[in-house]
């Protein structure tokens, strides 16, 4: 007995030692690093998992901002500009980011628009511009990332009676519009808009095939680094129309755009922080 007991004893603390000294399983999800601090524009190197300043948050911290805005049609030109001239340094976003800061923003690769030339060993990204009327600059808004928030299910039913559970949600999408002055020379003529932002960055064939590839492509990052421009954010809200027996959804979109004058684009891999190419804008 006392030895069945002893055994006994030594495999429970056995199993329980190998219990505790199991390793803490690891997440498969890539970890973000957002931009808290003024970007550093002569970095070598990102950090791994860079994905550039939380565009979402600064929207929502620079709208909460009752000093800056739109231009209201009750406010008079001059009473605008002095209301946009007021200190950037005063509009905090977050850690020790404000209105006045460096920031780098990251966009996914475009799937439309992207191509390798051979020959010069270059990817090249066009983008449509729009303008400049009557500015002093082409505008060109590219998506940073979107989200569903599902806010909740509900009972419908169509003319005919039929009924199905709906799920309610709001679909938010963040997007940068970028100012790209009429004298840049990252402009070039485009038989299908009249004018388009031409990105060339020299990328080795390896990097180029994985540019292409629809399955590799999310490893890449466009970086966009500039200043936010005033009135700094826009917001468009649309509905998403009545639910169907095909869809079930119904809600609505918010497209939280931040405006920016981008001096560089940069080319990155998302997953080393390696840096593989410059344009300056």
């Amino acid at each position: 007995m006392t030895c069945h007991f002893i055994l006994l004893s030594t495999l429970f603390i056995a199993i329980s030692s190998n219990v505790l000294a199991a390793p803490k399983r690891v997440s498969d999800r890539p970890v973000k690093v957002f931009q808290i601090n003024n970007f550093d524009i002569e970095v070598k190197q990102l950090p791994k998992g860079f994905v550039g300043l939380d565009a979402g948050r600064a929207f929502l911290a620079l709208s909460a901002s009752t000093a800056y805005g739109a231009k209201d049609k009750f406010e008079s030109d001059a009473d605008f500009q002095t209301r946009m001239s007021r200190a950037p340094e005063s509009l905090r976003m977050h850690g020790t980011l404000t209105a006045a800061s460096l920031v780098a923003i990251a966009a996914p690769i475009p799937v439309a628009d992207l191509d390798f030339d051979a020959n010069s060993g270059l990817t090249v990204w066009r983008e449509m511009l729009f303008g400049p009327y009557r500015t002093e600059y082409y505008t060109a808004s590219v998506e940073v990332d979107s989200t569903i928030k599902h806010q909740g299910k509900f009972q419908g039913q169509n003319a005919y009676g039929a009924r199905a559970e709906v799920d309610q949600v709001l679909v938010v999408n963040n997007f940068v519009k970028m100012r790209i002055p009429l004298t840049t020379k990252a402009i070039e003529s485009s038989g299908w808009t009249g004018r388009a932002l031409h990105v060339a960055i020299p990328t080795s064939v390896s990097v180029a095939k994985n540019l292409l590839n629809y399955d590799q492509r999310s490893n890449f990052r466009y970086l966009f680094i500039g200043r936010l421009s005033t009135p700094y954010v826009e917001t468009k809200v649309l509905n998403l129309g009545p639910a169907t027996i095909e869809t079930r959804t119904t809600g609505a979109s918010i497209t939280q755009t931040l405006l920016m004058e981008v001096s560089e684009i940069w080319l990155y891999r998302v997953t080393t922080g390696e840096i593989i190419g410059k344009q300056k804008i």
